[in-house]
């Protein structure tokens, strides 16, 4: 998998309000940016395995966007340093290969940096023009910002 991120002088922080840090993920099934998604919603989960809650949320998130929304997208990132346990909880929580991200290059690092996600279980809901809407938003919330929109 690929991830990059801009490279700042300065540290950004992906608040609310401001714009979303330039993002790319790659995994067997295709590339994203947040770029390419304008237009679109944007969940972008950052998870690992000894989070519980993280791991829980991401399910949510998947079950509730990923496998329907055609305005909602998910960017799920696994934080975990293990291949094959990030992929047995693909298959054994039923997830959505197409939005399951897993980092294994040195670019993590500046990636969370970007986002101020140390650690798992930060999720930012990126809005159509670009600009992160919420910080750790559950389906509820999602559902009612995006609206009648979110199917």
């Amino acid at each position: 998998m690929f991830l990059s991120s801009a490279a700042h002088t300065e540290p950004t922080a992906a608040t609310p309000g401001s714009e979303a840090p330039a993002l790319e993920v790659s995994n067997g099934q295709g590339a994203v940016s947040i770029a390419s998604m304008r237009g679109h919603y944007v969940i972008l989960n950052f998870w690992n395995s000894a989070d519980p809650q993280s791991r829980i949320d991401n399910a949510l998130y998947d079950r509730s966007f990923a496998r329907s929304s055609s305005r909602v997208k998910c960017i799920s990132i696994c934080t975990d340093d293990d291949r094959y346990l990030f992929e047995q909880i693909i298959r054994v929580d039923g997830l959505q290969e197409a939005s399951q991200y897993f980092h294994d290059d040195s670019r993590l690092g500046s990636l969370m940096a970007d986002y101020s996600a140390v650690g798992a279980g930060k999720t930012f809901l990126i809005g159509t023009d670009g600009h992160v809407i919420a910080l750790d938003p559950d389906v509820k919330t999602i559902e009612t910002i995006v609206g009648g929109d979110a199917a």
